[in-house]
């Protein structure tokens, strides 16, 4: 009886009425000469605070002394925060409330598992002024040093504005001292977004010089944000870049931005003699039942700025398959329980005036149920606008406008095991194109359409026969699919070309099904079309996969037989997973040996323990039908994880067509550190490619992060390094 009291006379001298308190102890002794209450033996302190958070405290031994008002913990103290912190010493004094605290020699351990260490420090609130102090998130093993920690004079650590504020800081590297500032300052761990500078950008090349780059995000309100990245430069070239994002509920935009000024000396390329500047926004709506909005422009000075320079830190520009446009366009969809409508505009931007059509409008309309004679219902337009320019065309109009409209019905029928579809439409092509002036591009007349009305004829029939079979324990899905396809229109409609198609419109794997293989809004062809494709996949419980396809497509008619080249055509692709550790991937388009390929793609990657390695090889002559002679390269990457934190690794690319550069066409070596606290990069290239003003060059990349410092977005030449093999999309 007389020990509870004692318990009773503790809490309640020691905390506030309003706290609920519990108390854990061997002993509890009051001295009355000292005034003072003494629990002993694994003290154990709850107080229980608002919203059902608590605050433990944990001593060999608790006094409270009722003249002072003071709490002491004394040997092993240790104090959990109800916000995650802990906070450990030999001995710690506290008011009645917890609300201040003085300590030595003490450790701060957040919740992220970062450490601060300091000589002494006191806590005010939940503010915590520390000496001779010491912050790092690294981990420490063996007692060793962390691989990196501030050292400072003075820590300020507040807990309610999240941020680290140190006076006369050192950087220091296992304890070496590398980076002094008088004053230095940091969001704290839990902090996700907080205005201030980033981790500066860093990257030199042997054709623009060095650039760094100083990134300032601003943390306008919790749904936008904005980072803005001024660069300096060995050339004296001022460069700017933004990137700003908000978030609606109606929507999310997104924009980014950058100008690099001219270069004024005399011996500069023309494109260099201009601001040379870019910009990329989109917006889109979101959260409407049934309709969706997206706006997007796309657009720069010329077509290599953004592949030459740190424009955003999204951007990844392939510095061999670049892109060869950009597009701006506007979208509007709207679906329902019957149907699904979206129409969309798009204005490209090309090298050549002459390959940049404007699609204005493109409509598509699809009814969802089988309402119309059993079958679907759609309606499609798409009305395209070309201006030509006079020095670089050919044989095509200056001028060109052409409107589409096409009705077709879709039905499928069940003769099992066999499926039937029925596809059947009629197309309209309105066209007028102003005469050409005869160039040196081509023997071909000039040709000049006022206003002429085409009808097209569009049949399709497929039959399917879908199989699942087991064979050895393994999965096997597959079946064969066989398509009578038949285009009708007038010769004068068919020998109206644009070449426009190769601009926006890539080839895909199963596009032999299509009424027009090489698609694009202006694609025609003219007569029959016999199509033939197998597709099978086989899986089993070891996560060892495979998946086949292999197709003919065969113009069976004799129109149009002086126009096929490439479209008459074979096609597979197959991916193959025989181990967790060894993928296989591999596709063509037209059948090496037999028939003139457009594409062949393969690649092999393995990882026997530690190493690593890929092959590939891709010829592409699809890229572009109006300029490009086609690629043929064959990369190769090599690597080795040697620790648990560092990698090694090297890449080659060798070109085996001399066009756009040499035979070593780049080369890359790359090593990296990467633990809880630390991202190191390093990286040295070699490109020999040599395409408008993009010419060969030698780059050094170093990155440096450091874990709570502030990020830093990886940009510029990442992309030549460590880039997938022999990869099938």
């Amino acid at each position: 009886m007389r020990k509870l009291l004692q318990i009773s006379i503790l809490i309640s001298s020691v905390f506030s009425a309003s706290a609920e308190v519990t108390l854990y102890s061997k002993t509890v002794n009051y001295d009355p000469a000292k005034n003072t209450v003494i629990a002993e033996g694994d003290v154990v302190v709850y107080q229980e605070l608002e919203n059902n958070m608590v605050r433990e405290l944990y001593a060999e031994k608790v006094l409270y002394n009722k003249n002072t008002k003071q709490i002491e913990l004394i040997g092993s103290a240790l104090i959990k925060e109800p916000t995650g912190e802990i906070i450990t010493s030999n001995r710690v004094k506290l008011d009645a409330d917890l609300q201040k605290a003085i300590a030595k020699t003490l450790e701060i351990i957040l919740k992220d598992t970062s450490k601060i260490r300091a000589k002494n420090g006191d806590k005010n609130g939940n503010v915590f002024t520390l000496n001779n102090a010491t912050y790092s998130p690294c981990k420490e093993i063996n007692c060793s040093m962390p691989l990196w920690d501030l050292q400072a004079e003075e820590v300020i650590y507040d807990k309610d504005a999240k941020k680290f504020v140190y006076k006369n800081v050192k950087m220091r590297v296992k304890g070496f001292p590398v980076m002094f500032t008088p004053y230095f300052s940091h969001p704290s761990p839990e902090i996700k977004r907080k205005t201030g500078f980033l981790t500066p950008f860093y990257r030199t090349e042997s054709d623009k010089g060095l650039f760094i780059g100083f990134p300032f995000f601003v943390d306008v309100a919790s749904d936008k944000n904005l980072k803005m990245t001024p660069y300096l430069s060995t050339h004296k070239r001022a460069m700017l870049s933004a990137e700003y994002m908000q978030k609606f509920y109606y929507g999310d935009f997104g924009l980014t931005a950058s100008f690099l000024t001219k270069k004024d000396k005399k011996k500069a390329l023309a494109v260099d003699k201009k601001t040379r500047w870019h910009i990329d926004t989109q917006f889109q709506t979101k959260h409407f039942d049934n309709q969706r909005i997206t706006l997007k422009i796309d657009r720069s000075s010329d077509l290599t700025y953004k592949a030459l320079y740190p424009v955003d830190s999204m951007h990844r520009a392939d510095m061999y398959l670049e892109r060869k446009h950009n597009d701006t366009k506007i979208e509007y969809e709207r679906f329902g329980d019957r149907y699904y409508f979206v129409t969309d505009s798009h204005i490209y931007q090309t090298r050549d005036r002459w390959t940049a059509p404007k699609i204005m409008p493109h409509i598509k309309y699809l009814s969802y149920k089988n309402d119309i004679l059993g079958g679907q219902f759609a309606f499609q337009n798409d009305t395209v606008s070309l201006e030509r320019d006079k020095a670089n065309n050919s044989y095509f109009g200056d001028h060109y406008f052409r409107t589409s409209n096409k009705c077709s019905w879709n039905r499928s029928i069940n003769f099992a095991p066999v499926l039937l579809e029925v596809d059947t439409g009629i197309r309209l092509d309105l066209i007028h194109a102003s005469e050409a002036e005869k160039s040196s591009y081509s023997n071909k007349n000039p040709r000049s359409v006022k206003g002429q009305l085409y009808p097209v004829a569009e049949n399709k029939v497929t039959a399917t026969m879908p199989m699942v079979t087991r064979i050895c324990n393994q999965s096997v899905i597959w079946g064969p699919k066989l398509t009578f396809s038949s285009v009708e229109t007038s010769n004068s409609r068919v020998n109206i070309e644009h070449n426009e198609d190769s601009i926006f419109n890539s080839f895909g794997d199963l596009s032999i099904y299509r009424f027009n293989r090489f698609g694009g809004f202006d694609s025609i062809e003219n007569g029959e079309r016999v199509v033939l494709g197998v597709e099978g996949s086989v899986y089993n419980a070891n996560r060892r996969s495979m998946n086949a396809f292999v197709g003919r497509s065969q113009s069976i008619g004799k129109r149009q037989k002086h126009k096929l080249d490439g479209k008459n055509s074979s096609v597979g692709r197959l991916v193959l997973r025989p181990w967790d550790n060894v993928s296989f991937r591999s596709r063509f388009v037209g059948l090496p040996g037999v028939e003139k390929v457009q594409l062949f793609e393969s690649g092999v990657n393995a990882r026997i323990g530690k190493i690593y390695g890929g092959i590939g090889y891709l010829y592409d002559k699809t890229i572009s039908n109006v300029h490009e002679k086609g690629l043929s390269q064959v990369g190769v990457t090599v690597g080795a994880k040697l620790t648990e934190h560092w990698n090694l690794s090297a890449s080659q690319v060798f070109n085996l067509k001399r066009s756009n550069g040499k035979r070593n066409l780049t080369r890359g070596l790359n090593a990296s550190y990467i633990d809880e606290c630390l991202d190191v990069r390093i990286g040295l290239f070699r490109a020999n490619f040599n395409d408008k003003d993009i010419k060969p060059r030698t780059g050094f990349m170093l990155v440096i992060t450091f874990k709570n410092l502030g990020n830093f977005v990886r940009q510029g030449v990442g992309y030549n390094f460590n880039s997938p093999i022999g990869r099938v999309a």
